[in-house]
């Protein structure tokens, strides 16, 4: 079982990684073809509406993931559909004045248009986070893998046309990204529509008020962890400008390629998990969190010695700056690979309370070192903040983890001989084929 899930897991990097490497080539058109001012304000136009849908959803997605493994998934995934449309519509009404309350501050320099566009597609944005979470729930990794990666395609191939050859500057890239999301969208909706079980297409208020419930338990601590991932831009751009998150959102970009491993595991983890007792996760979780500290330890050296060498040879000599910054961000993020694994397991377990407030304590850590460390070091201040953040709720993460399971810290850390063994069997049978799930 473990390294039937594990090679799932690998596939799933691996998709992580080929969304990574089509993230990472539009953000290297974006920053050649914009330049840094405007990378710097499509990067913050996309990030409202992902924050956005962050702070909205309810927690809706860990909701669907948790009840799937526990009530027909048809009546699970239509239902949560109709709750996310109509969240998606409240959201875009609030978010109106909510963006022109903060265009003179924490939005300043962000065209007014641009502005205007983040709130027309946000209830895009949530269809497109919730069906890549209802895959997971129904154990369709394969077709979520083909979500992942038809969106950033479409995306850049459309961002060639528009701005490389058309020349549409901002408002190119703008309807790159809308036209690829769409696209996601409808092709998810067409995807799931033809597995559903056509008698249990019904509104059950009973059932979206048990998901309202669990996923708010959850919901905070997902609204923290986007924030621990982005928020640091808007108090770069407000001490520093767009030209400065332009720098920043690169490193960022960079970064992804790290933590992308931990989170494609938690994919396969999280529905495993909801279909496991308490004793079948304490056995199962440690082996799999020790497994995955090689892999990102050995990402993270690549990109030290690599990454100056990456960004000058993919974004040219004028994304110099987020050197520094890349190089701050990686002791975080081998300790956010522990924290993800170990948070994914207690949601699918109905512990959420622990994700959310270690997700809150990273970004109280966060908010905190940005305004003393941004003021000082610049954008490399930012990245040293969220190292910060993420070593210190790691940390709180492992001391409740282990006093809800009773799981010796070296269970957790440290690679066992078996665990080695396991990993042969993976590599030895890697192009093995197995039903997924």
């Amino acid at each position: 079982m473990k390294s039937q899930f594990l090679r799932h897991s690998l596939k799933v990097y691996a998709t992580q990684l080929a969304q990574t490497v089509l993230v990472v080539f539009i953000a290297i058109g974006t920053a050649r073809l914009l330049g840094p001012t405007n990378k710097g304000v499509f990067s913050i136009l996309v990030l409202i509406p992902m924050m956005v849908v962050s702070l909205g959803r309810c927690g809706l997605g860990n909701a669907v993931i948790y009840f799937c493994g526990r009530k027909p998934a048809t009546a699970v995934v239509f239902n949560g559909f109709l709750l996310i449309g109509m969240i998606g519509m409240v959201s875009a009404l609030l978010l109106l004045p909510a963006v022109f309350a903060f265009k003179h501050s924490l939005l300043r320099d962000i065209p007014g248009a641009g502005l205007i566009w983040t709130i027309a597609m946000v209830p895009v944005f949530y269809f497109y986070d919730f069906f890549a979470s209802s895959f997971v729930a129904v154990m369709q990794i394969q077709r979520r893998n083909l979500l992942v990666l038809l969106y950033p395609t479409c995306q850049l191939i459309l961002l060639v046309m528009t701005v490389a050859v058309l020349r549409k500057g901002l408002a190119g890239a703008l309807f790159s990204l809308s036209v690829a999301l769409m696209l996601g969208v409808g092709w998810s909706i067409s995807m799931l529509k033809g597995g559903a079980e056509i008698n249990l297409l019904k509104v059950d208020r009973a059932l979206m008020k048990q998901m309202v419930r669990f996923g708010l338990k959850s919901h905070l601590g997902g609204v923290m962890e986007m924030l621990n991932y982005r928020a640091d831009f808007f108090l770069v751009n407000l001490f520093l400008g767009p030209a400065a998150v332009g720098f920043y959102s690169v490193a960022v970009n960079l970064a992804e390629i790290v933590w992308r491993f931990p989170e494609a595991v938690v994919l396969v983890l999280m529905p495993k998990v909801t279909r496991m007792n308490a004793e079948q996760a304490r056995a199962f979780t440690p082996r799999i969190c020790r497994l995955i500290l090689l892999p990102v330890l050995m990402i993270c050296l690549a990109l030290l010695f690599l990454g100056r060498f990456i960004i000058l040879l993919f974004f040219s000599r004028s994304f110099l700056p987020a050197v520094y910054p890349l190089f701050f961000l990686l002791p975080g993020l081998i300790a956010f690979a522990i924290w993800k694994i170990l948070a994914g397991d207690l949601v699918a377990q109905g512990h959420v309370f622990i994700y959310s407030f270690t997700s809150a304590a990273a970004f109280a850590a966060m908010i905190v070192f940005d305004l003393w460390l941004i003021p000082a070091w610049g954008i490399a201040g930012a990245a040293v903040a969220s190292s910060i953040a993420y070593l210190f709720a790691t940390a709180l993460i492992i001391v409740m983890y282990r006093k809800l399971t009773g799981i010796r810290l070296g269970d957790l850390l440290v690679p066992k001989k078996d665990d080695f063994r396991l990993l042969r069997e993976i590599l030895g049978h890697g192009s093995g084929q197995g039903q997924e799930g």
